[in-house]
């Protein structure tokens, strides 16, 4: 009987221990199995791979029957890698232990690492913007110039998120094409960023034939005769002063520059124009941008008078309330001294209205359109003389015309044609 009672007990304790046994907190890889069912809802975004688990601490508190675990978790998409922070929680129903909460780092806490290099996609969309020198001017690289990059060599240093990449590139602006290499730093903080770009002396610009502007002087030309110069001096009034391809000679190209890719032309010239009784000396510039196709435009003009044709006989009429008539103007021109005879002849003539004629003389100023000849003698003086008869005669030509128009004896509005 009493043997009975000792196996009796035994079977009871060995009971008990199965029971302590079954009712244990959950093992390392239950863990893992339990992190990796609930990844893909939790733990991974779309295309994440789960590549490793590492318990880094653990907090069982039978009592209060919680469990906290700890993990470092390791993952990656792409080319990049992730390491994160992990808490696994379990609590003990009953006498089973069952999964409660994962909770995740904040994504500002991973440790993110690259598994490879820098690839040439991205390589391109960060050379967007960045500034290089070709050949002395400035080429600021925009999108949709990138033509080609080649990778020629890589100093990677994975561990430490940097990389040095040498390259080829070659940009086309659609007007030239350059070519040459350059050394790009990078550095991988979430993304790879590059943080210097360093272009050699290689580089070599060539043309594209099929959009190379090269304006002929004929061309130039032809965009000056569309202009009109508002030609307006103190004295004589405004006139509009239009050129034709005819009028032109002496044409010089005297500057001509290539900026901002070849698609910024610009054109410094000088001419000589001639009207029907004047020569100008013309400074202008042109300017061409390519944006698809050519524009050119003049943006600047400069005119300045050469000489005036004042020589010669110069006829027309004299309108002067209530009285008009006819005038002749005769000059003889000797370097820049002017000399002649100006004449009036009434329409009606009485002993209130008479003609005349006096000598007047003047120097040409070659910088203007305007003539002053101051009255001298009389030739023929009129019997009745007054102060205000005898005048200067300021006259200015009509450069568009052959026509010269003023003011002339007892301050009368002259209109005179050689």
């Amino acid at each position: 009987m009493k043997k009975k009672k000792i196996l009796l007990f035994a079977g009871i304790s060995l009971a008990f221990v199965l029971m302590a046994g079954c009712s244990s907190a959950p093992k390392e890889d239950e863990i893992k199995d339990d992190l990796a069912k609930c990844a893909d809802q939790q733990l991974l975004s779309d295309g994440e791979v789960l590549d490793s688990i590492e318990i880094t601490d653990r907090n069982t508190d039978k009592k209060q029957k919680i469990d906290s675990i700890l993990c470092e978790v390791t993952t990656h998409k792409g080319d990049v890698s992730y390491e994160k922070g992990v808490e696994i929680t379990y609590y003990k129903y009953d006498k089973n232990w069952e999964l409660g909460n994962i909770s995740v780092s904040d994504e500002d806490s991973w440790l993110m690492k690259p598994l490879k290099g820098v690839d040439a996609e991205v390589i391109a969309d960060a050379l967007v913007s960045e500034r290089i020198m070709i050949d002395g001017q400035n080429w600021d690289i925009e999108t949709g110039e990138i033509k080609n990059v080649t990778v020629d060599n890589r100093k990677s240093d994975l561990e430490n998120n940097k990389e040095e990449v040498s390259l080829t590139l070659t940009l086309d602006s659609g007007v030239e094409e350059a070519k040459g290499t350059l050394t790009a730093d990078f550095e991988f903080d979430k993304n790879w960023e590059m943080v210097s770009c360093n272009p050699n002396d290689d580089f070599k610009v060539t043309p594209n034939l099929n959009k190379t502007l090269n304006l002929t002087e004929d061309d130039l030309i032809g965009l000056l005769s569309e202009q009109i110069f508002d030609y307006d001096e103190n004295g004589i009034g405004k006139q509009e002063i239009s050129v034709t391809k005819d009028q032109v000679s002496d044409f010089k190209i005297d500057n001509q520059k290539t900026i901002n890719k070849g698609k910024y032309q610009e054109y410094q010239c000088s001419c000589t124009f001639s009207k029907a009784n004047a020569v100008f000396g013309i400074e202008f510039t042109v300017e061409s941008q390519y944006d698809g196709e050519w524009s050119s435009v003049v943006t600047s003009k400069k005119l300045q008078v050469e000489s005036v044709d004042w020589a010669g006989k110069w006829t027309g009429r004299y309108n002067n309330v209530p009285y008009s008539g006819d005038v002749v103007l005769e000059l003889n021109v000797d370097g820049d001294q002017v000399t002649g005879t100006y004449t009036y002849t009434p329409d009606v003539l009485h002993e209130f209205s008479e003609g005349g004629s006096y000598n007047v003389s003047g120097t040409v100023d070659g910088r203007t359109l305007s003539l002053r000849l101051s009255a001298g003698d009389w030739i023929k003086k009129p019997k009745r003389e007054s102060s205000y008869l005898k005048q200067d005669i300021i006259i200015s030509p009509n450069v568009n015309e052959n026509q010269v128009k003023g003011q002339g004896h007892d301050s009368s509005p002259i209109t005179l044609n050689k």
